[in-house]
């Protein structure tokens, strides 16, 4: 395993030093296809700062960033459909001051109305809201998640293969496997989920890391995870990893591909740690890409 480095943990620490409750006017923001209503909901506000891009060019970040942290949040995503109450990714959990549970409280949805939970990937962001201590936190919700994914983070001989820091991971994985046994779904990347659902292999951030696009009424929404954690940045310039990046080449790729893809048929991208307003349309411009924020529905 790699070892963890002084500017990684200084890196990390002011990431989450930079922590702060979202403002009650943007904690919830909603974004329409059809019938389907997909309410982006900001369980943590936060930023990258410059420590976090992997081999980046320092001219290069600080013509971006002016020496700031850039702008990010910590997003999880309710899906409403006439017959389903989705959520996509859990957030940090109320263990580490996640507001994802407290926001469905405010929009009346109780946890047990909550029967379907899709994870982009197994980090501890995405997955320790599904937790209540040694209780699951949704009582009647099933768990998606990709098998490559579920595989490599519940078995511990693949520590070497994650970046450093990664442990906490594997064991969040053996208390999903426990917590939430008999009700796991496992899926390949690419496979439909629901008639207006279809997951997206965007590999590199993780083994199986996975996108979910709501296709309805003519309009595409990609709820994508962690594939780009810096607009300010990793939009312009693509080839910008982050030091979270199980394969940062691989992840590379994937970022170049999907923005591409989201340009060319005008796809609206929710990324998981994009600043608000958090929905974006993403254009071609030279070697990397413009973005536009799409402004939310009414609620």
């Amino acid at each position: 395993m790699r070892s963890i480095t002084c500017t990684v943990l200084i890196a990390l620490a002011l990431l989450l030093a930079h922590v702060q409750e979202g403002r009650a006017d943007d904690s919830v923001l909603v974004y329409r296809a059809g019938d389907v209503t997909v309410m982006r909901l900001a369980d943590k506000q936060g930023g990258v700062p410059p420590q976090v891009f992997a081999g980046a060019d320092k001219a290069l970040l600080e013509k971006e960033l002016h020496g700031q942290i850039c702008p990010a949040m910590f997003l999880t995503f309710l899906v409403k459909t006439p017959d389903d109450m989705v959520l996509v990714d859990s957030g940090n959990g109320e263990e580490r001051q996640g507001r994802t549970h407290a926001l469905l409280r405010q929009l009346g949805v109780p946890a047990d109305a909550v029967t379907k939970i899709l994870l982009t990937h197994m980090h501890g962001d995405h997955v320790l809201g599904l937790f209540s201590g040694k209780q699951a936190a949704f009582p009647s919700a099933e768990i998606y998640v990709e098998a490559s994914e579920f595989r490599f983070w519940t078995d511990r001989k693949n520590m070497s293969r994650a970046p450093s820091g990664m442990g906490a991971n594997f064991d969040n994985a053996e208390r999903l496997a426990q917590i939430y046994k008999g009700r796991i779904r496992l899926f390949t990347a690419g496979d439909k989920l629901f008639p207006w659902l279809a997951s997206v292999a965007l590999p590199g951030h993780t083994e199986g890391h996975t996108g979910f696009l709501v296709e309805r009424a003519g309009r595409r929404l990609l709820l994508a995870g962690d594939f780009l954690h810096c607009l300010a940045v990793q939009a312009a310039h693509p080839e910008v990893a982050v030091i979270w990046d199980s394969d940062q080449e691989l992840a590379k790729r994937t970022r170049l591909q999907t923005l591409r893809q989201a340009a060319g048929d005008g796809t609206v991208v929710l990324g998981g740690h994009f600043a608000n307003p958090g929905a974006v349309r993403f254009t071609e411009r030279g070697a990397g890409f413009a973005y536009e924020f799409v402004q939310p529905d009414a609620r």
